[in-house]
């Protein structure tokens, strides 16, 4: 480490960026740079799980100097975010195994939702109890979302109910494709979907709930009467269950988020904050 560029990363809470070593005063005598490998690119961020524990850091190197764009540091966080949430991933895929092996099969039967096949409102609850009761033990995170189905009245009046239910169908499967193994997805109401993501960031929130949105958008359910456009409105947040609150009141402040995305115009994310400053302005 006395030479590693990644103990300058570790350090900091954002990506270290080198675009030429040579010419970067702190690494120009450095033996990684004047020998082999004769490193000239260095971006990197630092990996901290729990309470500011890094571990390390994701980073990319080159022989060659670079410039590094707005949308390539973008995907470097996005990748960091997936390896923190893999470092997690043993503990927490084995603490949802145990929760499944513990219930019984009469009463796992009463928290699975017969359409979509994901855990029903009753399940998600004892799902985020659970990851809840983790997080607070571990002093990491819980990030929620809830997301529900834009013009679902008009799905349901143009298309019939059979319709809307291969809609919920789909949109369940989709959202499970496009999340991490270690993240819980529930059907929270006829047509809302909570998602619990332990030791999640509020970046890494918001990139997640990008991707579901492009992810429906563009991966359109394949019916009989057509392709039915699709959009959703997406409540966020991200919470440390160790620094106070509860479920119950963090998944209503999620709420109040998604129903300022739909009032919004809907096909949106709204953040659990930005959406209570909001309404505190509409109220002075």
């Amino acid at each position: 480490r006395s030479v590693a560029f990644c103990a300058h990363a570790i350090l900091t809470d954002d990506p270290l960026v080198v675009p030429d070593a040579p010419q970067d005063p702190r690494f120009a005598d450095n033996p990684l740079v004047t020998g082999d490998p004769s490193i000239r690119y260095y971006a990197g961020c630092p990996l901290i799980l729990g309470d500011d524990v890094r571990v390390g850091t994701l980073c990319a190197i080159d022989r060659e100097p670079h410039d590094i764009t707005d949308e390539e540091l973008a995907v470097l966080r996005d990748l960091a975010d997936i390896v923190q949430g893999e470092l997690t991933r043993d503990m927490l895929s084995q603490a949802n195994l145990q929760l499944t092996e513990e219930l019984e099969m009469a009463e796992r039967a009463t928290l699975i939702d017969p359409l979509s096949r994901l855990w029903n409102r009753a399940g998600g609850e004892q799902m985020l109890a659970r990851d809840w009761a983790l997080a607070k033990r571990g002093e990491t995170t819980v990030g929620l979302m809830i997301l529900d189905i834009d013009q679902w009245t008009r799905i349901n009046e143009d298309y019939g109910r059979e319709v809307a239910d291969a809609v919920i169908r789909h949109t369940g499967r989709t959202i499970s494709t496009l999340l991490r193994p270690t993240d819980v997805v529930a059907r929270w109401d006829d047509d809302a979907f909570l998602i619990i993501a332990p030791n999640c960031t509020d970046r890494g929130a918001m990139t997640a709930a990008g991707r579901l949105m492009d992810g429906i958008r563009g991966n359109l359910p394949e019916l009989p009467s057509g392709e039915i456009p699709l959009t959703v409105s997406i409540g966020a947040g991200v919470v440390k269950p160790s620094a106070g609150g509860d479920p119950a009141a963090t998944v209503a402040a999620v709420e109040a988020a998604r129903m300022a995305a739909h009032e919004g115009g809907g096909d949106r994310v709204m953040m659990m904050g930005a959406a209570m400053a909001a309404a505190r302005v509409a109220v002075a």
